[in-house]
């Protein structure tokens, strides 16, 4: 044997003695079990300490054995059939198995097992991987996420039945408050319609008109309070309404400034309007909620000012495109402390001052929702001692004059115009004050006035009479306004007569449903004398002195 041969074969010897080194390493250091078989006996040739740890025994005691001996693979090598799986394929893979060690403990196991050729044997190698911890950790996590999920459906049930119970809560609310306005409104309706029939007697003493003006003051006060109870109500419910008309922004304001005049003057206050002269004289918005907007602005300036002024600036801004109405309302007042300023928008808060001025705590909250409700936003800047600046600002669009309804005169109507025909009108209402006031009202301008206590009364007396108006009360015993509405329609004549639909409700959708039902007009308790003629005169053309 030549000399380079020697050297080639001993750097072959060295190098499986390397092979075989690192194997054994591997072998001996790896984490996971291996068992080494001859495929033809079944007998362990070796085994790494990994498994011997594995199974709580020795190394010893392992090889040598036959493997279906040692039992702790029962599924696949528990006996000389089940040996016959690994002995006759290549390749064989269990995800999860029982394994069984020397002290009965069972464990869960990944097996792999190959089967090759080596020396001219063949042999099979098991590589065994307790999964016993991850399959624990993963029967933990899918407890836990069937508990999470068992969790978040009740939290998720309970969360819905809290926001159905709140809704319901606010629907009741919402219907308790408008059922009080409803109640209240009837007998103020009389309170005022008669203050008012009373105030057309002639011969009153300077002390007794004091006296019925006082009256209706008070009356109005108490309708304001519940109006802004009402509408606090619809907001919260979701039911407030945007109506937008086209009117004159100036007329507005100034309409607003003679408003407190009266209430000005008494405290020695002046009230300066300043208008920008970029501003639009007619726009587009809800007028009903702006103006109430400012009432509630000025209404709080007059409250909390005793002395000095009031500023009421408007002017026209741009961001983005978008056409923006800013108006400023400035007093001289008490103005807010710190603490109030974080409250006082809140519903029924109204600060230190607040508390002892009276009113419902709602009209800044109110404003706020409205202004948002617009498109817009009140912001407030005051220090105490040194008076207020609100600022209301909400989109606007700029309108034409033509697009503005016709205004009518605010004057005391007398009666009706000297030559007119004869105008026959039914009331019909289950109030007795109530008919008893519209029919002195309606009788001392000139109308001619039947009376029906309800709505079955009211088609019958239709039927008879035909008279060319109809006041019908919404709600009646016997038979209600819409039904009796709805009966009058399909009646001879009944598409000619004029309907107007009294309700004590004030809510907006309900002027709509009025229409819907057939009514021609809609009129709100408790309604100013003015308002009822003014109706009549839109619907019936008649004139009044």
């Amino acid at each position: 044997m030549s000399e380079e041969t020697v050297v080639r074969q001993r750097s072959s010897e060295e190098a499986l003695e390397a092979s075989e080194l690192r194997y054994r390493r591997l072998f001996e250091s790896a984490k996971d079990g291996i068992l080494i078989l001859e495929a033809e006996t079944g007998i362990i040739i070796d085994v790494n300490p990994f498994l011997v740890g594995l199974l709580n025994s020795s190394h010893a005691e392992i090889v040598g054995k036959q493997i279906w001996d040692l039992g702790f693979l029962k599924d696949i090598a528990s006996s000389r059939e089940k040996f016959l799986e690994l002995q006759q394929q290549e390749y064989i893979r269990y995800d999860d198995i029982p394994l069984e060690t020397t002290l009965g403990e069972l464990k869960d196991v990944e097996f792999v097992s190959n089967v090759y050729s080596a020396g001219g044997k063949r042999i099979i190698q098991c590589n065994i991987r307790d999964i016993s911890e991850r399959k624990r950790a993963s029967k933990e996590l899918k407890k836990y996420q069937e508990n999470l999920e068992e969790l978040v459906v009740r939290r998720t049930g309970e969360l819905e039945k809290a926001r159905s119970e709140a809704v319901t809560a606010t629907l009741a609310k919402s219907r308790f408050v408008s059922s009080m306005s409803h109640e209240i409104r009837t007998p103020l309706n009389a309170i005022l319609g008669f203050s008012q029939l009373m105030m057309r007697e002639p011969g009153l003493s300077k002390e007794q008109t004091e006296h019925l003006e006082t009256i209706n003051r008070c009356g109005e006060h108490l309708l304001n309070l519940i109006n802004e109870i009402l509408d606090y109500s619809k907001m919260e419910a979701g039911r407030a309404l945007l109506v937008p008309a086209v009117f004159q922004l100036p007329e507005l304001l100034l309409d607003l400034k003679l408003l407190f005049q009266e209430r000005l003057d008494a405290k020695g206050l002046t009230l300066t309007l300043t208008l920008d002269e970029g501003l639009p004289k007619f726009i587009s918005t809800d007028e009903g909620k702006l103006r109430q907007i400012l009432v509630n602005m000025l209404g709080n300036a007059v409250k909390f000012t005793e002395q000095g002024r009031i500023d009421l600036r408007a002017h026209r801004e741009f961001h983005d495109g978008v056409s923006l109405l800013a108006i400023e309302v400035e007093d001289t007042g008490f103005g807010f402390s710190p603490q109030d300023l974080k409250t006082v928008f809140h519903p029924f808060e109204q600060g230190t001052q607040g508390s002892s001025a009276g009113g419902t705590g709602l009209g800044l909250a109110l404003s706020r929702q409205y202004a948002q409700l617009l498109g817009g936003d009140i912001s407030l800047v005051s220090e105490q001692g040194r008076g207020s600046c609100f600022t209301v600002t909400v989109p606007i669009k700029e309108a034409q004059p033509q697009s503005l309804p016709h205004a009518r005169s605010p004057v005391r109507v007398r009666k009706l115009r000297a030559g007119s025909p004869p105008v026959l009108v039914l009331v019909a209402d289950d109030q007795e004050d109530n008919r008893i006031l519209l029919k002195a009202l309606l009788s001392m301008v000139g109308f001619v006035v039947r009376l029906a206590s309800n709505g079955r009364e009211a088609v019958e007396i239709f039927t008879a009479w035909q008279p060319h108006l109809i006041l019908m009360d919404v709600k009646m015993p016997v038979m209600g306004g819409q039904e009796a509405i709805s009966l009058i329609r399909e009646l001879p004549l009944g598409r000619q007569v004029k309907i107007i639909a009294v309700t004590a409700s004030a809510f907006e959708e309900d002027r709509q449903a009025a229409h819907n039902w057939g009514a021609d007009g809609y009129l709100s308790k408790p309604f100013l004398e003015n308002q009822l003629f003014e109706e009549i005169q839109a619907l019936l053309g008649t004139q009044y002195e």
